[in-house]
């Protein structure tokens, strides 16, 4: 499966693999879940529901087929570093966006797993696969302070660009973001979000002009933005205070 998507920081999305299971708190309302189990059994969607895994490697040379250069997030509906998804799928993925045409688009591969990532991608540097591959940023997701730890393991990854999705965040974190590229910030959506505080957003923020590190916001999350007034998840920047409204480009 390969779209055209509604996440604002990217323009694809490409799931070689769909499914996954529940790591940490920001997992609970998963989307992407949410929507396996809605669309089970339908044309190109898996069979199982969340109970697990499916791979679709027909998938992979897929995006050398896009003629236009594209911004690409990997996985939106799995985790490509799960412990289902086999070693051997997960090298014809990065043979893809490293080799040919697939190395035209700029690839953000993001995990909950990152131990595994860079487990993976140390083997590949040690193949000489990784150096200078700017089109890839490997991030990790952190909604609280209980998974700062990812983004020492992100540290330890021998790769270009680096970034953290604090998405869902859910409550107050305080990050060093030092060797970080970019940092995505973005409220929780759906009937069953929980609420972000803007107090949290600007702790970020600060982290990141420390750091040199870019700053990305998605969304004030339906809860707080049902709070200030505003329909949906709060993705209207005109609706955002001053000093986030410019805060809205991928680097």
């Amino acid at each position: 499966m390969a779209s055209k998507t509604k996440i604002s920081w990217t323009e694809k999305t490409w799931n070689p693999v769909m499914g996954c299971t529940k790591v940490s708190a920001g997992c609970k309302n998963c989307y992407a879940l949410n929507m396996i189990s809605r669309f089970e059994g339908s044309k190109g969607w898996p069979d199982r529901g969340e109970v697990g895994v499916t791979l679709f490697p027909d998938r992979i040379g897929a995006p050398s087929k896009w003629k236009n250069p594209s911004n690409i997030f990997v996985c939106s509906m799995s985790d490509l570093f799960h412990d289902d998804v086999p070693d051997s799928l997960i090298y014809d993925v990065y043979e893809e966006m490293m080799y040919g045409d697939g190395s035209r688009h700029v690839y953000q591969i993001l995990t909950k797993r990152p131990e595994r990532m860079r487990d993976i991608v140390g083997r590949l540097d040690e193949l000489d696969f990784m150096r200078h591959k700017v089109n890839l940023w490997h991030g990790v997701t952190v909604e609280n302070t209980d998974n700062l730890w990812r983004i020492d393991v992100l540290r330890e990854i021998s790769v270009v660009n680096k970034f953290v999705s604090f998405e869902p965040l859910i409550g107050p974190v305080h990050p060093g973001l030092e060797g970080i590229n970019m940092a995505v910030v973005g409220g929780e959506s759906g009937a069953a979000a929980r609420t972000m505080d803007l107090t949290w957003v600007s702790d970020i923020l600060g982290a990141a002009n420390t750091a040199g590190c870019g700053f990305y916001f998605k969304q004030m999350g339906s809860v707080l933005s049902a709070k200030l007034g505003f329909k949906g998840a709060g993705t209207n920047p005109s609706d955002w205070p001053g000093w986030l409204a410019k805060k809205h480009t991928w680097l």
